[in-house]
């Protein structure tokens, strides 16, 4: 008969587990595997210990920042604290890695973020004006600070004679533009 037909296993190994570990232990072991928030009295029933008890350890657990916790409809649910299981995670990881095994996956990585970042510099050089004249924007079009930066720092184009656009606060009224003089509107002398 298989074990997982028998209905007196559930109880024998939930009694193996009271045995064998604390209530603050179950507990833990229960908040730390959930995936959603979880109200103190569902983590209670699962790891077979009074909701008093289970809300005294679970108030602990947020003290020692192991375990955060969220307010839905009244009710305050746990979880496992993002920022705590991702430096168990790294400490594992260090201390199951050697300096050169995390430095090969350091050049690895960088490499592969090398390899996600667009081509930036042009396939050929251009050296004609015409070509030139073909990467600046129609005059009907917006130009972004980026766009601009790019056709300014193209050879042969002085970015000082290329301007765009006046903004307006309203179509066909100019944001009036203060001196280096002003000292502001408002501001007492």
């Amino acid at each position: 008969m298989p074990i997982d037909s028998a209905p007196d296993d559930e109880p024998k190994r939930v009694q193996t587990w009271k045995e064998n570990a604390s209530a603050f232990d179950r507990v833990t072991s229960v908040t730390m595997t959930l995936a959603e928030p979880r109200p103190a009295s569902w983590i209670a029933e699962e790891a077979t210990v009074s909701p008093k008890t289970t809300r005294d350890h679970l108030h602990r657990l947020v003290d020692l920042d192991i375990v955060t916790t969220v307010d839905e409809n009244g009710d305050r649910q746990y979880y496992p604290d993002p920022l705590y299981t991702r430096l168990r995670d790294i400490r594992e990881l260090l201390g199951d890695t050697t300096k050169q095994q995390l430095s090969e996956q350091a050049v690895e990585l960088k490499e592969e973020i090398e390899a996600w970042k667009p081509n930036t510099t042009p396939s050929r050089p251009v050296h004609c004006a015409s070509g030139l004249r073909s990467m600046i924007p129609p005059p009907n079009r917006r130009t972004n600070s980026c766009e601009l930066r790019a056709i300014g720092s193209s050879p042969g184009i002085d970015s000082r004679s290329y301007r765009t656009p006046s903004r307006t606060t309203r179509p066909g009224r100019p944001i009036p533009r203060r001196s280096p003089n002003d000292r502001g509107a408002g501001t007492a002398e």
